[in-house]
């Protein structure tokens, strides 16, 4: 997928949401993935040239933030502090997991209509 991405003539934005309690793909990473820190910096070097990355104050209080710094397009990694491995903002988990509280459906209703900025959260 980053190969794949990383070609395109221009920065693509990024916004990567993880949960926190997620044994699919676990934050710390695992004999298949990348820690989710390690795969974010190297997707937001890959995809929108940001040289370091660095945390900012939090979203709220259950998602976590970190972005990119002096990069071509928003970089920018949430961490769901209940999130499991499916999406946040539904009424229910998928396969018996419970979704968390951060409302992903309405942030990204609400980023399309008022664009105003390339960063999901508006930084």
């Amino acid at each position: 997928m980053l190969q794949r991405c990383s070609n395109t003539a221009q920065a693509v934005p990024l916004t990567v949401v993880a949960g926190a309690h997620d044994e699919t793909t676990p934050l710390e990473g695992s004999d298949n993935f990348l820690p989710v820190d390690e795969w974010f910096a190297v997707a937001a070097s890959q995809l929108t040239a940001c040289p370091t990355i660095e945390s900012v104050p939090p979203l709220d209080a259950v998602v976590s933030r970190s972005v990119g710094t002096a990069c071509s397009a928003c970089a920018e990694l949430l961490v769901v502090a209940d999130g499991t491995h499916t999406w946040p903002g539904t009424s229910r988990g998928v396969s018996g997991l419970v979704p968390g509280t951060f409302d992903l459906n309405a942030m990204l209703v609400g980023a399309a209509s008022a664009p105003t900025a390339d960063c999901l959260t508006g930084r």
